[in-house]
């Protein structure tokens, strides 16, 4: 089984959530198990996800510009131990910041 970690900002409503929910959805649950890891706390897609078994965790970045700056060792330092403690075969990062991240 192939262990698949999806990396998001966040978990609101939108077209990348969209896709990581479908993607989550049509993935053969007896060939991949993926979990999804969002830097921001909270939002509908998450719930969604929820209800198709797929475990979501959420790193409690701040929203704002200035905050996520100043937290983004502290968010990078986890993200690390996150991996560390359950390594994924496959790590899928959407959008700019949990690329960078």
């Amino acid at each position: 089984m192939t262990k698949i970690l999806h990396v998001i900002p966040s978990l609101g409503v939108g077209g990348t959530e969209k896709m990581l929910l479908e993607l989550c959805r049509g993935l053969d649950p007896s060939k991949f198990s993926s979990r999804v890891l969002a830097l921001k706390d909270g939002g509908k897609t998450a719930e969604d996800l929820r209800k198709l078994g797929v475990p979501v965790q959420s790193l409690g970045t701040p929203g704002s510009f200035l905050g996520g700056f100043f937290d983004f060792p502290r968010l990078c330092f986890a993200l690390s131990r996150k991996m560390r403690d359950d390594p994924p075969d496959l790590v899928h990062t959407w959008l700019s910041r949990a690329n960078v991240a």
